[in-house]
């Protein structure tokens, strides 16, 4: 019998190698005696124990070293400020005109100090005085790449400057970095007509017509706007005014208004205007005027002790002032050849009749924008002779020399129908 000489274990004399532990053996070996055997035995014991409080010292050991790092992690981190997760960014306006703006969540920054300093909970809501931030507020830089004239997918940068010196002051560790936005959620502006609700009126009488404009829009924004017209006095029928809007195509264009057109041509169609010549009224127009002047023929003939009859129509004198202030304001003569019979005396029962020159006086004859026709209604009967008692001219000669040639100083004139004449 001999044993092991690394553990002690018993062996036959014979066995290389233990059994126990595998450790081969001298080929020519030793008895041990018993007490030896469990002298080794014991040493043995001793050996495995060491080995097994080795294995369970390590995983401690690294367990502790782990925590202590996680503490020191942990007690790093907070006493970190992150200053971006308290910064916002929003855009508001208009595709292409839009503004991005940044916003600074104060008291939440203020806490977030509070907290990283090791304040209590309790102080920490008590705390309403923000003198953390203000702190804070002259150390540290904000501002955006760009603030205004944005479109929908425009890349913006948030850039911050700190100074480093107020880790100290508070404490902590602030920590930011630069940071891009893509601008999104801009609204499109809509297209106007900036003229769609307005009127330019023209009033007065051509060649000196009058033009207003008047904004009737209800929409907040363009019932605000001023217009200006080109010219607002001295215009008659054909003439054009430009209608202008002050406006600033840009400022409209924050308020969601595209506005294309600026100004918008108007042409005076319609005004009150004398006529410069009978062609000017309608034939129904001029046929009334005829039978008006008729019906004065036979009044006035009646009043003057005669009768004027076999009015035959000979054609008309249009005379229009040349003066400035008098808006072309006119005389029209409808002119007619007579017969006209009176008594040779007023004891006599005997009466003559001659052939007489009579032009009817139709003063302010105008043509109103609505087309009807309004006059003076003063219509008198004109001449420089008289056949008894009525006033009229002997000759179409006398008549033009009367009526056309001592007046062209004052007046424009128009000859119509068949008495060219008689002068032209």
């Amino acid at each position: 019998m001999k044993y092991c000489e690394n553990c002690g274990a018993k062996l036959n004399d014979d066995d290389i190698f233990c059994e126990n532990c595998g450790a081969k053996q001298s080929e020519i070996s030793t008895p041990i005696k018993e007490s030896q055997s469990e002298q080794i035995l014991v040493n043995n014991n001793i050996q495995k124990k060491k080995k097994l409080n080795i294995k369970i010292i390590i995983p401690v050991v690294v367990v502790c070293i782990a925590a202590i790092a996680a503490f020191i992690v942990y007690n790093q981190m907070s006493k970190k400020v992150n200053i971006n997760d308290y910064i916002s960014v929003n855009f508001s306006g208009y595709n292409t005109v839009g503004e991005a703006h940044f916003k600074i969540d104060k008291e939440g920054l203020n806490k977030a100090i509070l907290k990283a300093q090791g304040k209590k909970e309790s102080e920490i809501l008590s705390d309403d005085s923000l003198s953390s931030y203000e702190a804070l507020h002259d150390c540290v830089r904000i501002s955006l790449s760009n603030r205004s004239g944005l479109s929908n997918g425009d890349k913006i940068e948030l850039k911050l400057e700190y100074d480093e010196a107020a880790n100290d002051l508070l404490g902590i560790k602030l920590v930011y970095s630069n940071k891009e936005y893509t601008v999104e959620g801009l609204q499109e502006a809509k297209k106007i007509d900036a003229f769609e609700d307005i009127a330019v009126t023209f009033s007065g009488v051509s060649p000196n017509g009058k033009a207003s404009v008047k904004n009737n829009s209800d929409d907040s924004y363009i019932k605000n706007l001023k217009y200006e017209l080109s010219k607002t006095s001295g215009i008659k029928i054909g003439d054009k005014v430009t209608v202008k809007v002050n406006v600033d195509t840009q400022e409209a264009l924050k308020q969601g208004y595209i506005i294309e057109e600026t100004t918008k041509e108007y042409t005076c169609e319609k005004l009150d205007t004398y006529i410069s010549k009978l062609e000017d009224l309608q034939d129904a127009q001029i046929e009334k005027l005829k039978k008006e002047a008729q019906d004065k023929m036979e009044s006035y003939g009646a009043q003057k002790n005669a009768t004027i009859s076999s009015m035959r129509y000979l054609g008309a004198y249009t005379l229009v002032s040349k003066g400035k202030n008098d808006n072309g304001y006119n005389r029209l003569y409808l002119l007619y050849l007579c017969d006209i019979t009176y008594k040779k005396s007023s004891s006599s029962q005997e009466q003559i009749t001659e052939n007489g020159y009579i032009p009817i006086l139709i003063p302010g004859v105008m043509l109103k924008a609505d087309g009807s026709v309004q006059y003076d209604s003063c219509q008198s009967v004109t001449g420089n002779t008289y056949i008894g008692s009525v006033s009229c001219y002997k000759s179409g000669t006398d008549m033009y020399s009367s009526l056309i040639t001592k007046k062209k100083d004052i007046y424009t004139y128009t000859v119509s129908g068949g008495v060219s004449e008689f002068g032209n």
